[in-house]
């Protein structure tokens, strides 16, 4: 799932929603609508999956998917 990995891939790097929000400059809310899956990463701007993916220091987007 979607959503799992994202949170997954957060927990691992050892950050909060707040903290990877921060990072990100991602509103915290919508990284927590990513994680529960009531937003589609699929469905998310580019320029937010780009933003999650550099805080998450993810090389290739493609690991959120």
């Amino acid at each position: 799932m979607v959503t799992s990995k994202l949170k997954q891939i957060r927990e691992n790097a050892g950050l909060s929603q707040s903290q990877l929000a921060a990072a990100s400059n991602v509103d915290k809310m919508a990284i927590s609508r990513l994680e529960r899956g009531e937003t589609s990463i699929l469905e998310t701007r580019l320029k937010t999956v780009l933003a999650l993916a550099d805080a998450l220091k993810i090389k290739d987007v493609r690991e959120l998917l």
